[in-house]
């Protein structure tokens, strides 16, 4: 199931990837699931918001990082405070 949930994200499904990160997170593979979740944040799918967060509470911040290179989306990878500090990605 995830390489058919993968071959699709990676063929341009772009809804393939909450299910797919759902699959990996199950699995253990949470640097991947994470990826998957911002690959589908920067995709425009708020739903899985809250997975990627309590997933990402549970990852180094190098961890992070490597989940938001991977997806191609850096940016959403960063925390920063409201006065434009960086913040602790995971706590």
């Amino acid at each position: 199931m995830a390489e058919l949930l993968r071959s699709a994200a990676e063929g341009g499904v772009e809804e393939a990837y909450g299910p797919l990160g759902d699959l990996l997170t199950a699995m253990g593979e949470r640097v991947e699931a994470l990826m998957c979740y911002f690959a589908s944040i920067h995709a425009g799918d708020a739903d899985v918001l809250h997975d990627a967060i309590t997933l990402a509470r549970s990852l180094t911040d190098e961890d992070i990082r490597h989940a938001g290179e991977l997806a191609g989306c850096p940016a959403e990878a960063e925390a920063h405070g409201e006065d434009g500090s960086e913040v602790p990605l995971s706590r």
